[in-house]
């Protein structure tokens, strides 16, 4: 097989092109694509295509794709933010303790870490060497116009970046950037034989180590690129077909087989009368094959009520994640106070996340929700830099700090008696 760059024009269906590209092919083929919801529709529509029982594509996201190259070929285990931010806190610490100040502990350091950590990883993401950055550290050690201990970081970044990675070889860890560095350094045939072929599903903008590892791929002749859109409207496309070594295909100024109207309303129940006027005029065969796709689920109820004065026959979709809903935010809340966590003391931010969740702080503790909000609310007050609380202003606190915050608890069982009954300070706690 030998790589090729296939390209597609905007306005055909993706999903149906390369569906039926995979189901003319009989190699073992893997899926790239930084949409998840794209697999979703390619699976059905492969089914459609076998009609029967069928073994699947394997498929992943860019990332994922790299985490299955280095967990397959390397020992490394992934680490979470923290513990990467732990490790960053530990070498400065050693290494470069000028850049801590005052408490020099690791929950007043945490933000740094995470922004210093953040800043390691675009590097290697990027591939960006200590040659390339020579300037920016020379200016530094000048001085930039910024606050001493951005130019004492900036004057240190590769030498925090080197022991970082030190650490990571040496514990057999890893994070997403250097993972992509890692499998960037892999020979060609290692990198090849993990796969048959690799199908990349429209790449857009790809990171440095991206493009290396597929350009190392594509000379093995393991990667197919499907390119939707002309390259000479989109600079970052023409910038894949040079990445690649390929010739630009320029398509032809083919007309369009849609036609595309675009209107304007003020809000949700204009939107809706608008439609309806659209419609008015279809006839049953039309309206048997429109569909409205409606991209928030609160205006549902305006293009409903509007659209049934029409018709009593339609198809409205709306998708609302499952990542929106109040118990997914309240379940994600809990592991990311339980992840930053730092023995019994919890980051302050992260608990607010949990206390203010809508789902959390409506619970009938007492009998009634409101009696609930009242105490989530007075945990915030506390909790806030302008309170007179020993609580005030604190990045990390145990639960046993709030519940032995007589003012906190006072406070709370003054605003309770005033707006239900009496609740003593003791059945607080």
């Amino acid at each position: 097989m030998s790589s090729k760059i296939i390209t597609i024009e905007d306005y055909e269906n993706i999903i149906d092109f390369t569906a039926d590209y995979v189901f003319k092919s009989n190699k073992k083929l893997t899926l790239v694509s930084s949409n998840k919801s794209f697999f979703l529709f390619f699976k059905k529509k492969l089914a459609e295509k076998h009609g029967t029982a069928f073994f699947p594509p394997e498929f992943f996201t860019n990332d994922e794709l790299i985490e299955r190259i280095i967990f397959e070929k390397t020992e490394l285990i992934r680490i979470s933010n923290i513990e990467a931010a732990f490790m960053i806190f530990e070498i400065v610490k050693n290494d470069i303790p000028q850049l801590l100040i005052g408490d020099r502990s690791f929950a007043s350091f945490l933000e740094w870490s995470f922004e210093i950590l953040y800043f390691i990883e675009q590097l290697n993401l990027e591939n960006v060497s200590e040659e390339k950055f020579k300037t920016v550290k020379t200016n530094a050690e000048i001085g930039y116009d910024v606050p001493e201990n951005i130019n004492n970081l900036l004057k240190n970044i590769f030498k925090i970046r080197k022991s970082f990675h030190d650490n990571l070889k040496k514990s057999s860890k890893t994070t997403k950037g250097y993972s992509f560095l890692k499998a960037l350094s892999m020979d060609n045939e290692v990198l090849a034989e993990c796969f048959d072929e690799i199908m990349l599903i429209t790449p857009f903008y790809l990171y440095k180590t991206e493009i290396e590892i597929f350009k190392k791929l594509y000379n093995k002749g393991k990667l197919v690129v499907f390119i939707q859109g002309n390259a000479k409207e989109y600079e970052v496309l023409e910038k894949l077909y040079f990445e690649f070594g390929e010739p630009i295909s320029y398509m032809k100024n083919k007309k369009e087989e849609y036609q595309l109207n675009v209107y304007s309303a003020f809000d949700d129940q204009s939107q809706g009368a608008l439609l309806k006027n659209l419609i008015s005029n279809y006839t049953e065969e039309d309206l048997n094959k429109t569909v409205v796709v409606v991209p928030d689920s609160a205006m549902l109820q305006s293009i409903i009520s509007e659209i049934s004065i029409v018709t009593d026959r339609y198809s409205v979709s709306a998708e609302y994640p499952a990542t929106k809903t109040v118990i997914f935010s309240l379940l994600n809340a809990v592991v990311d106070a339980q992840l930053s966590r730092k023995g019994c003391l919890y980051y302050s931010k992260d608990v607010m996340k949990v206390l203010t969740n809508p789902l959390f702080k409506n619970i009938r503790f007492f009998g009634k929700s409101s009696i609930s909000r009242i105490v989530m609310h007075k945990i915030e007050k506390i909790l806030d830099q302008d309170s007179k609380s020993c609580l005030s202003g604190r990045m990390f606190m145990s639960f046993e700090e709030i519940i032995n915050e007589k003012q906190l608890i006072s406070e709370i069982s003054l605003a309770v008696t005033e707006v239900w009954e009496y609740l003593s300070q003791e059945k607080i706690i």
